[in-house]
């Protein structure tokens, strides 16, 4: 399943400013740092951050790129804005390109030598990814067994969605809404109308079941 990556950059702790300003004032061809817009937003927001453009380039859209202070030495890109006319979205792999290239063309030239520790999450989730292995399986189980014109209507399947739901609320698992159906629909090719169904009663069983537990 496709997802957008996230990326963290930790600095050592004596040379946070010196080491930041030395990458943002070295940025290659076709990136700028957009300090018009970081005086604008910088009366909104009380941590530290930066705001670069990104030119357009072949399949690189033209977008903002916000690098925000998510702990006291460790920054990450917390989201990336498209720019262009014609481009109001942009897709995982648009997302991921411009990330990507952050890092190789701004930061990685500089990593060694300064001292970064840099982590860049993957672009594709497994469902153990997503969830523990229980619940995986459960799910699995789920999909694999059911008529996917049908959804979960059978009590075969209604059975098997059951355990599934418990299953996530028993581990604990954080498996969003949209994670779901991106699962359903991209990987296991569920009709995205059904899909929106299951999702919807997953939202609903979920927060009920939660509530009970809390309850008891």
């Amino acid at each position: 399943m496709k997802v957008f990556q996230d990326l963290f950059v930790t600095i050592p702790d004596d040379r946070i400013t010196e080491i930041l300003e030395l990458i943002f004032s070295n940025l290659p061809l076709g990136w700028t740092r957009d300090l018009e817009g970081e005086k604008k937003l910088h009366e909104d927001v009380d941590k530290e951050f930066y705001l670069f453009i990104c030119d357009k380039q072949e399949e690189r859209e033209k977008a903002r790129i916000v690098f925000f202070q998510k702990e006291n030495n460790t920054y990450y890109v917390s989201n990336i804005i498209p720019l262009g006319p014609d481009v109001n979205e942009l897709t995982e792999d648009q997302y991921n390109k411009i990330l990507n290239d952050f890092y190789q063309y701004c930061l990685q030239p500089h990593e060694a030598s300064l001292s970064l520790n840099i982590t860049m999450t993957k672009d594709n989730l497994t469902l153990n990814g997503l969830v523990s292995n229980e619940s995986a399986s459960k799910l699995l189980a789920f999909s694999q067994a059911a008529n996917k014109s049908t959804g979960n209507s059978h009590p075969s399947d209604k059975a098997r969605w059951y355990d599934f739901i418990k299953s996530i609320v028993s581990q604990g698992d954080n498996l969003t809404p949209d994670k779901l159906f991106k699962w359903l629909v991209e990987d296991e090719n569920w009709r995205p109308d059904i899909a929106d169904k299951l999702v919807i009663e997953y939202e609903n069983e979920v927060g009920l079941l939660k509530s009970l537990y809390k309850s008891i």
